[in-house]
């Protein structure tokens, strides 16, 4: 994307505030994905989807209760 802007500067456009925005998306997204992996340490289960094997409960509580993937939304705003 930095390389298209800066062979093509007639497309470029600045968004007011841009840097805030990004720096609020990026922390929400850090926290939304903490907040994931906190929730697996605390229910005792893996956090690696590698080994499904070594789950050993359900988590559904915290921000599970709100979204189904949350460290997937968090990577995404991050």
């Amino acid at each position: 994307m930095w390389l298209l802007s800066y062979c093509l500067p007639q497309f470029q456009y600045k968004i007011p505030a841009g840097t805030f925005v990004a720096s609020a998306l990026a922390i929400a997204g850090a926290v939304i994905s903490s907040a994931g992996v906190y929730s697996f340490r605390r229910a005792r289960t893996t956090v690696n989807p590698l080994r499904p094997d070594s789950t050993t409960s359900l988590v559904v509580s915290g921000v599970y209760s709100i979204s189904r993937n949350p460290m997937y939304v968090g990577f995404v705003l991050l």
